[in-house]
């Protein structure tokens, strides 16, 4: 059976959901972003920001 795209977006949001609760559970002071920048790039920003590095 072929499934559409459109399909699998409630499946994936729960999902997504799903990992959030976990991830707030073993890391609650974690931060979630999204981004279309490098991970270390991002991580960088971060840093500067709270003034862990210039």
């Amino acid at each position: 059976m072929k499934r559409s795209i459109g399909e699998y977006r409630p499946i994936f949001g729960r999902s997504q959901e799903s990992v959030q609760a976990y991830c707030n559970q073993c890391v609650p002071d974690g931060t979630r972003t999204l981004s279309d920048a490098p991970f270390d790039d991002l991580v960088l920003k971060l840093m500067r920001t709270v003034g862990a590095v210039q």
